[in-house]
C-alpha cells in the first residue's frame, strides 16, 4: 500500500528546469483546489517578515514584540517517538536566551475538533523536546533513579509552544476550548474542576476591523479577503490602495485562492512585473472583459429574440427550433438567420434554408 501511494505521489511531480511542478489536474477537482490553496498559503507564510507581522498584529495590536531576524523555520513537522504531526508552518522564535515554538495552521472551514487537534500538535512538540533531552540525559553518569526513569532532571525545562489558527471562512462556529467538546452532564462539580481545559487561538480574517496593525502585505491580503464578497467595496479597495499596484506575487496568489476570484483575474504578461503584480491593471482588464462579454451576450440575445418574433408571425415555433436559435453563439450566423426570417414566407422555408 505504501509503495503504491508513493508511486501515485511521484506521478504528480515532475522536475522542470530544476524546479518541482505539481500537476494538480491529476487529483480530483475538490482535492486539487485544496492542495493549491495549501501550497500557496505555505509559500506565502515562508516569509519570516510576514510571520513576525502576523504574530505582532495578532498578539500585541501591531506593537513589535518579535522581529523577523529572531525567527528560524522548523519546517512543518513535530515528531516524537509516538507520532508525527504537520502544521502549515512551524517556527522557533528567540527571546533573549530563551525561545518558544510557534505553529501556524490555516483553515478555510471550521474544524469541530480543533481544540483537540491543536492540543495534539503542541503536546507532540513537547514530546519531541522531551525525547531529545532524554537521549542526552541517559548518556550521563551518576543519574538518580528518578532522572533515569524520567529522562529529565528537576532543573530541566521545556520551551513553550503555541499554535495560532489563521481562519479565512466567514465565521468560526466550532469550539475554542477543549471543555466545549466534553460531555460533562451530571459529572459532579468537584470532578469537573479536575478536568484540564485547553484553549485555541483563532484569528478570523473576515472579522478583522482594523488591519493597520499589520505592516507587511498581510494587510492587503486580509483586506482583499474581507471585502471579496462585496464587488463594489472590493474594487474600491484595490484601486484606492497603491500597494495593490506593486503586489508581491505570493500575496496575489493567496488573494486569488481565498477570494474565489473569477478565473479571468489571473496572471498575464502585460501586468506581471517579475515577482510583482499590478492588481489594479489585472482588475481593470477583468472588468473590461466583463463589459465586452456583456455586450456580446446582449447582441446575441437581441438578434435571437428578433428572429423568434418574426417567425412567430407565421406559426407556432417548435421548442427545438426556438432552443437552437437561442443557443447559437455565432453573431454572423444569427445575422444571416435574421435576414432569412425577414424574407421567408413560411416557417418551413426558414427551416429549410437556415
Amino acid at each position: 500500500m505504501l509503495e503504491k501511494s508513493n508511486k501515485k505521489r511521484e506521478g504528480f511531480r515532475k522536475t522542470v528546469n530544476g524546479k518541482v511542478a505539481v500537476f494538480f489536474a491529476a487529483f480530483p477537482q475538490k482535492e486539487a483546489v485544496a492542495l493549491k490553496k495549501d501550497l500557496h498559503l505555505k509559500r506565502y507564510l515562508s516569509d519570516k517578515r510576514r510571520i513576525a507581522d502576523l504574530i505582532n498584529g495578532f498578539v500585541s495590536d501591531g506593537r513589535e514584540i518579535l522581529s523577523a531576524d529572531k525567527l528560524a523555520e522548523m519546517g512543518s513537522q513535530s515528531e516524537s517517538t509516538r507520532t508525527q504531526k504537520y502544521r502549515d508552518r512551524l517556527y522557533k522564535a528567540s527571546f533573549g536566551v530563551n525561545f518558544m515554538v510557534i505553529g501556524i495552521e490555516g483553515q478555510e472551514q471550521t474544524h469541530y475538533l480543533m481544540p483537540l487537534r491543536c492540543m495534539t500538535y503542541d503536546s507532540t512538540e513537547y514530546e519531541r523536546q522531551a525525547t531529545n533531552r532524554r537521549r542526552e540525559i541517559r548518556q550521563q553518569k551518576n543519574l538518580s533513579k528518578e532522572e533515569w526513569l524520567s529522562g529529565f532532571t528537576l532543573q530541566d525545562q521545556l520551551n513553550p509552544c503555541i499554535t495560532l489558527v489563521l481562519y479565512f471562512g466567514e465565521q468560526w462556529c466550532g469550539a475554542t476550548h477543549l471543555h466545549e467538546l466534553l460531555n460533562l452532564t451530571d459529572i459532579p462539580a468537584e470532578l469537573r474542576e479536575l478536568v484540564n481545559d485547553y484553549r485555541i487561538h483563532v484569528l478570523e480574517v473576515q472579522k478583522l476591523t482594523d488591519t493597520t496593525v499589520f505592516h507587511t502585505d498581510l494587510k492587503q491580503v486580509f483586506d482583499a479577503i474581507r471585502f471579496s464578497k462585496d464587488p463594489a467595496k472590493f474594487r474600491k479597495l484595490i484601486f484606492s490602495d497603491p500597494a495593490y499596484r506593486n503586489l508581491d506575487i505570493e500575496a496575489y496568489n493567496v488573494i486569488i485562492q481565498y477570494t474565489h476570484a473569477d478565473d479571468r483575474l489571473t496572471l498575464r504578461e502585460h501586468y506581471n512585473k517579475g515577482d510583482k503584480i499590478d492588481m489594479c491593471q489585472a482588475l481593470t482588464m477583468m472588468l473590461n472583459d466583463e463589459r465586452s462579454i456583456g455586450k456580446a451576450v446582449g447582441l446575441r440575445e437581441g438578434k435571437a429574440s428578433s428572429i423568434l418574433i418574426l417567425l412567430s408571425e407565421h406559426s407556432v415555433i417548435p421548442e427545438s427550433l426556438s432552443e437552437r436559435i437561442r443557443s447559437e453563439q455565432d453573431i454572423s450566423v444569427l445575422t444571416n438567420w435574421l435576414k432569412l426570417a425577414a424574407k421567408a414566407p413560411t416557417l418551413d422555408d426558414f427551416t429549410k434554408n437556415m
